[in-house]
């Protein structure tokens, strides 16, 4: 027996402060809630060489900060300005990442960026290895819902790159993002009114997120809290992209499963 953590994957923390529904003004002291003061290491990936990649957002300084790190050889950072205030992103695969944010006017909107694979050079001072940022191919804006709310976590499909989770700050709830024509259909909710499938474990910007590929259960996404003792799980039983079933599992339901065992995973 392999027990690997359920929680891989970091995501922003200290959102003890609530934050307000409508967002008319986001300047000056008004402005209280840590989201959008701080910033955040939110995606990291490996491209097909020999460096890894991470990204992180500054929201109030409207910025996304891509890393390439080269190993042993120091981090070599670019940074792209937004025309919003970043709330979360993702790395779909492919060379992309998934940003979320909201305007000044409060508008929700969702783009994706196709980024350029950094050069690998040698420096002329000493010939030692140093990558050279290319910046981003292509930036797509595919969802934008004026009526406001905040996007507060982005769950990448798992072995696609057509479409990604997200949650909604305010409502807890999960809707799942095509982002081929940025069509959002609502998942799941801690509220029954909405007639999907209900979630009352939901809570705000999850810690974690962790999806795997289990032999009995398909496709499992699983979010996280701190000192989490239950896990609401989004399951795609064969594995064609669509959620079959969102259920929470306690601690014990998920080891009894192997959620949390090499031994039942698919790599």
């Amino acid at each position: 027996m392999n027990p690997i953590p359920l929680l891989l994957r970091p995501a922003a923390s200290g959102l003890g402060l609530a934050l307000c529904s409508s967002l008319d003004s986001l300047s000056g002291e008004e402005l209280v809630h840590p989201l959008l003061r701080s910033e955040y290491l939110k995606a990291q990936w490996t491209p097909p060489n020999s460096f890894r990649a991470t990204a992180g957002y500054d929201a109030l300084g409207k910025r996304v900060k891509v890393n390439w790190h080269l190993t042993n050889e120091g981090v070599f950072r670019e940074s792209f300005p937004t025309r919003f205030f970043p709330t979360a992103i993702a790395y779909i695969g492919d060379r992309k990442l998934c940003v979320a944010g909201v305007t000044s006017s409060g508008t929700a909107v969702v783009e994706t960026w196709k980024l350029r694979d950094p050069l690998l050079s040698q420096s002329s001072a000493d010939g030692e290895a140093v990558l050279i940022p290319r910046g981003i191919e292509e930036r797509t804006p595919v969802y934008s819902d004026p009526s406001g709310g905040i996007i507060r976590h982005l769950v990448p499909a798992y072995k696609s790159t057509s479409s990604i989770l997200m949650q909604d700050f305010d409502s807890r709830a999960i809707s799942v993002l095509h982002l081929k024509d940025g069509e959002r259909t609502l998942l799941a909710s801690p509220d029954p009114a909405d007639e999907v499938f209900y979630a009352p474990s939901l809570e705000p910007a999850p810690r974690a997120h962790l999806v795997i590929d289990h032999v009995g259960f398909g496709f499992v996404y699983m979010l996280g809290w701190l000192d989490s003792i239950t896990f609401p799980c989004m399951i795609d039983f064969n594995r064609n992209g669509v959620i079959d079933l969102v259920e929470t599992y306690s601690l014990e339901q998920i080891t009894q499963f192997g959620f949390n065992n090499r031994e039942y995973l698919i790599e």
